[in-house]
């Protein structure tokens, strides 16, 4: 049952940037690079969607658009310095001026001639200006380094584009920042064969960005909006390794491990209900505690102008969405990601200069049935996005 339908509308982006790097190329232990960079974005869009028959309500079409202006300026630079033959130290910094605007911003009732919103304009500014890193280095042996680092990032915020009913909601969410601490270690064993490498990571974000749940007194229903929801921190853990333990054959695995959550909030959001529930406490989405990944794959020569090999694929991700991560039960039942793997498989001819090869892929070859989204559309329905089953294919490429 679709209570809403939108049609794919226009959404026009221009966008130009410049940028230039001096780079340094002395022998001596010290390096260096420094840039500077400018770019400018404008994205136009306008869309027109209706209510059908099937809704609570009586059936109406609107329509809805913006511009926003993107206008950003950067300069950076970077060192690195070694420290004899064993360490090395290195850091990074950069500043960072942005500025968004939003520009004729309405929200037009085509049915009854009335416009929510309109000649709505707002504008944000970037408040962390500032980014980088410091870190070091030590080579152990010729075959083992240890590494760590801290660094300062940050992800815009901006206007959503979503369905205004007020001009607050066209207000700005502010940029995301995180400051990140990371350890781990890179290795070579058994005679350069195997390659076993592992990190710790401590991710401290301010003001994430995401979705929450709001009640509208315009349309008396729950609506979605984008906006900065409070602090989280995310703590983890990756290992990966690369063995070669034959000629052609090759074996890959990778196993993480992460706890995300949000960790202090005022954030209070509404279920699919209605109800008030506080975000703090909660995991975040899309963020599986464990996930791992195998993959083997084995070549060899048929003749002397041919390469034949095989390939097999598989990924384990545990759940993305569960009880910890949502607010109700409610949310729980139309919203939560099982667990879920995926085996795939290539086999392929090729010339043994790799510049073609002919392939016979398999994806999804045990046919798990597993999730990739599952949304709310504010109507009372919901949309379950499903992945695509088992499926063949045959791939030729050709290189030059």
């Amino acid at each position: 049952l679709v209570l809403f339908h939108e049609d794919p509308g226009e959404s026009d982006l221009t966008l130009w940037s410049q940028e230039l790097r001096l780079l340094s190329n002395s022998d001596g232990p010290l390096t260096w690079l420094a840039g500077a960079m400018y770019a400018e974005d404008e994205v136009e869009e306008d869309r027109a969607g209706f209510l059908t028959e099937n809704f609570l309500v009586l059936p109406t079409e609107t329509e809805r658009g913006f511009t926003q202006t993107t206008e950003s300026w950067a300069v950076y630079g970077q060192l690195e310095y070694d420290i004899g033959d064993a360490w090395k130290v290195h850091g990074s910094l950069r500043y960072t001026d942005e500025e968004k605007e939003l520009e004729d911003a309405f929200h037009y009732d085509i049915l009854s001639d009335f416009f929510y919103v309109q000649n709505v304009n707002k504008s944000t500014e970037l408040d962390d200006n500032w980014s980088g890193h410091v870190g070091v280095d030590w080579a152990v042996s010729d075959d083992a380094m240890i590494y760590a680092r801290v660094t300062q990032g940050f992800k815009s915020g901006g206007f959503f584009g979503g369905f205004p009913f007020t001009e607050d909601d066209l207000d700005p969410y502010g940029e995301e920042t995180v400051l990140s601490y990371e350890a781990g270690f890179k290795s070579t064993w058994l005679e350069n064969t195997l390659q076993l490498n592992g990190a710790l990571y401590f991710y401290d974000y301010q003001d994430v960005q995401g979705f929450t749940q709001v009640f509208s007194e315009t349309t008396n229903t729950v609506v979605t909006k984008l906006d900065n929801l409070g602090d989280a921190e995310h703590t983890g853990a990756e290992l990966d390794m690369v063995w070669l333990p034959l000629e052609g054959l090759s074996l890959q695995a990778t196993l993480a491990w992460l706890d995300a959550e949000i960790t202090d909030s005022d954030t209070l959001a509404l279920d699919q209900a209605g109800e008030v529930f506080p975000i703090e406490g909660l995991k975040r989405s899309y963020a599986p505690e464990w996930s791992t990944s195998v993959q083997a794959r084995y070549e060899w020569n048929v003749g002397s102008s041919l390469l034949a090999a095989v390939q097999f694929n598989y990924s384990w991700r545990d759940d993305l969405n569960n009880e910890d991560s949502e607010l109700s039960n409610i949310n729980l039942a139309a919203f939560s990601f099982d667990d879920y793997q995926v085996l795939n498989g290539r086999i392929s001819i090729g010339s043994v200069e790799q510049t073609w090869d002919v392939a016979l892929v398999g994806k999804n070859l045990t046919d798990e049935e597993y999730w990739s989204q599952a949304t709310g559309d504010d109507l009372a329905s919901f949309n379950s996005l499903p992945t695509r089953p088992m499926s063949y294919a045959v791939e030729a490429t050709y290189r030059w």
